[in-house]
C-alpha cells in the first residue's frame, strides 16, 4: 500500500474516533512484562428488538420495548500481541490507534524498578554469621568479666602483687563502662582483623 493510500485511512480513523466508543476490560496491574489478558467490547451500530421481545403489560423494566435501540457489544479477547509497553518500537506498521490502560505506579517498568540485593558467596554469610557470634561473645564476657572486677575487687585490695602502690582513683568514666570497655579491648583478639566484614 502506499503512502498516498495510507493517509485517506488513517484519516479516516481519526474522524470516526470521536464517535467509536467501546469498553476495555483488563487484569489488575502486575510485574510480569510478558503476560496481558484482557477483553475488548465494541458496541455494534444498532439493532432494533423485535415485537417478540416486548415487556409484558405493566412492566416497564427487563426486555425493551418494540423499535428501541439494544445496545449490543461484540467482544474480542486481548493478549500480550495486542501489549506494548512503554518505549517499544512497532516496525513494519505505518500507523496504529492505541488506548492507554495502565499509568504512573502502574505501568509494569514502574513495578519492575526495584533496588538490586546485595550479591553475597556462601562463604561471605557463614563469615557473616561467624562474624556475629563471636562479637556477641566478646560482649558477654567484657561485661560478665567488667561486672566480677566491680564486685570482687575491694577483697584483693590488700595483696601487694596486684596493686603495689595501693588502690588508685577512680576512672573518669563510671567503672561498669569504663571496665567493659578495658575488658572488651582485651578480648578484642578474639575477632581477628582479617576477618573483619570487607
Amino acid at each position: 500500500v502506499g503512502e498516498q493510500e495510507q493517509e485517506p485511512l488513517l484519516n479516516r480513523a481519526l474522524a470516526n474516533l470521536a464517535s467509536w466508543g467501546g469498553i476495555v476490560s483488563a487484569e489488575a496491574p502486575h510485574s510480569s512484562i510478558h503476560s496481558f489478558a484482557g477483553i475488548l467490547r465494541v458496541p455494534r451500530r444498532c439493532c432494533h428488538a423485535s415485537a417478540s421481545q416486548a415487556a409484558p403489560p405493566g412492566r416497564r423494566n427487563g426486555t425493551p420495548r418494540p423499535g428501541r435501540s439494544v445496545p449490543q457489544y461484540d467482544a474480542e479477547a486481548l493478549g500480550p500481541r495486542n501489549f506494548l509497553l512503554r518505549g517499544t518500537q512497532l516496525r513494519n506498521t505505518p500507523w496504529c490507534l492505541v488506548l492507554v490502560v495502565y499509568t504512573g505506579a502502574d505501568t509494569r517498568l514502574v513495578r519492575n524498578m526495584h533496588q538490586p540485593g546485595v550479591k553475597l558467596a556462601n562463604l561471605e554469610r557463614t563469615v557473616n554469621r561467624t562474624l556475629g557470634v563471636v562479637l556477641g561473645t566478646q560482649v558477654l564476657l567484657a561485661a560478665t568479666s567488667s561486672w566480677l572486677y566491680n564486685r570482687y575487687k575491694h577483697q584483693f585490695a590488700g595483696y601487694w602483687y596486684l596493686f603495689p602502690d595501693g588502690m588508685q582513683a577512680s576512672i573518669l568514666l563510671p567503672d561498669s563502662v569504663g571496665y567493659f570497655l578495658t575488658f572488651f579491648l582485651i578480648y578484642s583478639n578474639l575477632l581477628p582483623i582479617s576477618l573483619y566484614a570487607q
